[in-house]
């Protein structure tokens, strides 16, 4: 019998801060008989406040029934499983003791599981997340397709599945199903499909909302990466399918599972990368079996994956591919059985860069088509001229990194060319493909052009008295004036108002300061840095020429004044500023040490607003050696860097042969600061350790401020082998009886963890944040700090220490993968604290000498170069 019309079920585990909500937004149910909704809230072992938090709403709430369960850690799975034994309710509703439900959510969802009782289990309802700083609730894209409310047939409709807890099922008492106890991660998605799958069907309420808060310090940041998640989603995936006979899996189970496998390749977190050997064999070959296990069919019918995603799961299947020529220029991919695949009528050309500019053009484009999987395109430009003569030129493809499509996997073949036209005399010009000599159709994506040009359906940039325009699948070129363009622009504005005015304005502005014939060129740093932008524009601005110089400060610029003479700070301006904003849009170069479009752009937000005013070329300058694998952030058809500075061998083969940049790309000047210093100071009696700061073990900035962890942070193998190496006693012995000191220097990111190393500062520890004069140390310890290249150049030991590779392997921090590997860098790699220890002393005792084989390495790292200032600017200013 039951006693409630609803059991909702909490497991609280370390959440005191916001259990009150999680319960007050039942208590604020419009459900019409509140003491009929018995709450349990299951205190899962916490160690913070929350059991008291729950004792107290236990005691002071009297319009709804609350029960309070004590038991030891066990993980969400064992608690829900302790709610659903109590549960005394007609229904179970589950909700985790961060989350909250809208108002009316308990009673839409009672009455439509009253109605339809005998012909549903569960019933769902919208997810939406609920961000704790902004207050902003948005519904999950997933349940904009659940278009209304209603009872699914889940043998045909494809894409409705339920994988997480924003449910309410039936209290069946004995015969209730249990969480698997095995597993707390995708525990949800397992449980519902034990239920949805006896009867194949779903409720579905969209008037009722489970909001699920989202903040910095979630643990599903972290737990889903496969170090964690792997063997927790395979024992889940490999239990759901193990049930039924290989042939014989329900549609809806597949499709649950591939659900799944579509946000781990979208997300990278298909793979455990961390595995080596023959565990990453058997690891990736469980994938690859799962994956075969899922008939064709669904795959190609979930209409919320991309072709290019499902081709790669066809792909990892190893299955017979067969390739039809249709009618009308299209092609069909099919399977052994001839059933279709994919149907391709046309190639996709995405111009990732455009430049218009003194009379000629740059393009940088990337080919995309599923039939690249088996068959390599050809493609040629065709130039009219304006005497009507025609002449072909064949381009060159390139395999291109964006081959990575919406994921870091490489899931695609796409094919990258790019070319340059000068435009006198020419009146169009059409991109040609073919596919085994056949001409395909093609659809253009632009990566660049602005809102204006989006909205008019005719793409549009100017340079002196030439405009390009893209219209009916060509580019035209014709001449134009001032007046003409003016006219243009303002028709433009006219038309499309709902850009707002502020815009507007900019756009006007910067055309009425603007001239073909002005050169202005902007420096760059970051904020409260001074790095090779200052350094080049102190350089720079001396010399007379046409050139406009303009250095860019962000923050108090009156504070810096005496960093600049006359001249220099004469042409210094604020961030931000108008002066700024009016320079950026007429600009011809940019130098940046930092390359993030937010280091140098005034308009970070409103950016796509004027990309089709913008000619400038960015000079990328760096801050520091490439050195760490980021193709995303710095390959050429991910980033709008027109020039690389480089300073060795290794950033040359290494941007040629990773990144895409060709030798014309590049300018070997070398890094400006590097030219500053060729004299170097005696170390003092001083050993640095400088580790990075790492992702996963603390939150994402927020106006600059981040959510740390401590307790996460100490039960790491990052702080618990450091640890180690501050408490060894024979480290402690041999610097006291040589009177060294070790400096233990944080990553400013890590300054809230100071605190938890304070202990182990002694006379020859100190524990300290911040920059610091490098040329002090005898030595340099660190993981893949960029510092470890100023010890490159002035030739002093360095050792590695990585004590958490694991997680580093897995992807935890922002990259997972180094250009330069250790086995070619210039010291000895240590993965466990005793192992750094063995090697600090090996070096003390060795009277700080480099061995041979890393000092041959640092004498061959860094070009030769003199005057290195000099041929940055002849270079860019021929360029």
């Amino acid at each position: 019998m039951n006693e409630y019309d609803v059991s909702v079920i909490i497991p609280v585990y370390n959440c005191e801060k916001y259990i009150k909500d999680c319960v007050k937004s039942i208590q604020n149910q419009d459900y019409p008989t509140l003491n009929k909704i018995q709450v349990l809230l299951i205190n899962d072992g916490s160690r913070d406040n929350s059991l008291n938090v729950c004792n107290e709403i236990e005691k002071t709430v009297k319009d709804i029934k609350i029960e309070v369960i004590s038991k030891e850690n066990g993980g969400v799975s064992s608690a829900r499983n302790v709610g659903i034994k109590n549960a005394k309710g007609k229904y179970m509703l589950f909700i985790d003791s961060d989350d909250f439900l809208s108002k009316s959510a308990i009673r839409k969802l009672v009455g439509f599981f009253d109605k339809n009782y005998d012909k549903i289990d569960l019933v769902s309802y919208p997810l939406y997340e609920y961000n704790s700083k902004s207050k902003r609730k948005k519904m999950l894209n997933r349940y904009k397709e659940f278009a209304e409310t209603k009872i699914f047939d889940l043998s045909k409709d494809y894409w409705a599945i339920q994988p997480t807890m924003n449910v309410m099922v039936k209290n069946l008492y004995q015969d209730n199903i249990l969480f698997d106890e095995k597993v707390n991660f995708h525990e949800d998605m397992l449980y519902n499909t034990e239920i949805i799958v006896k009867k194949l069907r779903m409720g579905y309420v969209r008037e009722a909302k489970y909001y699920y808060r989202i903040y910095d310090n979630s643990a599903t940041n972290y737990k889903e990466n496969p170090l964690y998640s792997f063997e927790q989603f395979m024992y889940v995936a490999e239990k759901l399918f193990d049930r039924y006979k290989e042939n014989n899996i329900p549609t809806y189970v597949q499709r649950v599972i591939l659900n799944v496998i579509r946000y781990r390749i979208l997300k990278d977190k298909l793979f455990p990368y961390y595995l080596e050997g023959e565990e990453w064999k058997q690891a990736y070959e469980r994938i690859v079996n799962l994956i075969k296990r899922i008939d064709n069919d669904n795959i190609m019918q979930y209409k919320i994956m991309n072709k290019y995603h499902k081709m790669y799961l066809m792909k990892l299947k190893e299955e017979e591919i067969i390739i039809h020529h249709g009618h009308s220029r299209s092609y069909s991919i099919n399977d052994k059985n001839d059933n279709i695949i994919i149907s391709e009528n046309n190639v996709e050309v995405s111009i990732n860069r455009l430049k218009f500019k003194n009379n000629k053009i740059f393009i940088l484009g990337v080919l995309k088509s599923t039939l690249f999987e088996f068959i390599k395109p050809n493609l040629r430009i065709d130039i009219i001229y304006n005497d009507d003569t025609i002449k072909t030129q064949e381009l060159q493809l390139f395999e291109t990194i964006s081959s990575r499509f919406q994921t870091d996997i490489k899931v695609a073949n796409f094919y990258r060319f790019e070319c340059e036209l000068d435009t006198e005399e020419i009146k169009r010009f059409d991109f040609k493909i073919e596919i085994d000599k056949v001409l395909m159709k093609k659809k253009f994506y632009f990566n660049f052009w602005s809102p204006f040009s989006n909205k008019i359906k005719i793409y549009k940039l100017y340079s002196g008295i030439y405009r390009l325009e893209f219209k009916n699948n060509e580019f035209y070129i014709c001449k134009t004036n001032r007046e003409i363009r003016k006219k243009d622009f303002k028709e433009t504005l006219k038309k499309y108002n709902q850009i707002n005015k502020r815009v507007n304005f900019f756009r006007i502005l910067a055309r009425v300061f603007h001239s073909d014939k002005k050169r202005i060129w902007l420096y760059y740093d970051r904020k409260n840095v001074f790095d090779n932008g200052y350094i080049q524009y102190k350089h720079d601005v001396a010399i007379k020429d046409d050139i406009h110089k303009y250095y860019v400060l962000d923050g108090d610029i009156k504070k810096y004044k005496k960093r600049f003479k006359g001249r220099e700070w004469k042409n210094v301006i604020k961030f931000g500023s108008l002066k700024h904003k009016i320079l950026f849009l007429n600009s011809d170069k940019i130098l940046t040490s930092f390359s993030s479009l937010q280091e140098y752009c005034p308009f970070f937000r409103k950016y796509e607003c004027y990309k089709d005013m913008l000619k400038y070329d960015l000079i990328y300058l760096q801050h520091g050696i490439l050195h760490a694998s980021l193709l995303r952030m710095y390959a050429k058809s991910f980033t709008p860097i027109d020039k690389f500075i480089i300073s060795s061998n290794f950033e040359k083969e290494n941007l040629i042969k990773n990144y895409e940049y060709s030798e014309n790309d590049l300018i070997e000047s070398g890094m400006p600061r590097l030219e500053e210093k060729t004299e170097y100071k005696s170390p003092e009696n001083k050993i640095i350790f400088a580790p990075s700061w790492r992702n996963y073990l603390i939150g994402k900035s927020v106006n600059r401020n981040r959510m740390i962890n401590i307790e996460k942070f100490k039960k790491s193998s990052y702080y618990g082998e450091i640890v180690k190496v501050l408490k060894d006693e024979r480290l402690l012995r041999i610097l006291k009886e040589n009177k060294i000191v070790f400096d233990f220097k944080l990553h400013p990111i890590f300054e809230e963890y100071k605190k938890c190393f304070d202990e182990f500062s002694n006379d020859n520890i100190v524990i300290s944040i911040g920059n610091t004069d490098l040329e002090k140390y005898k030595a340099f310890i660190t993981d893949f700090s960029s510092f470890q290249f100023d010890f490159v150049r002035i030739k002093r030991p360095i050792i590695y220490f990585v004590p958490d590779m694991k997680e580093f392997r897995a992807g935890l921090h922002t990259y997972r993968n180094l250009d330069l590997e250790y086995d070619k860098a210039f010291g000895k790699l240590c993965l466990k604290g005793d192992e750094l220890v063995n090697e600090i002393i090996k070096l003390i005792n060795n009277g700080f000498m480099v061995d041979n084989i890393y000092k041959e390495r640092m004498n061959k790292f860094f070009f030769e170069v003199e005057n290195g200032k000099d041929i940055l600017y002849e270079t860019i200013k021929e360029s």
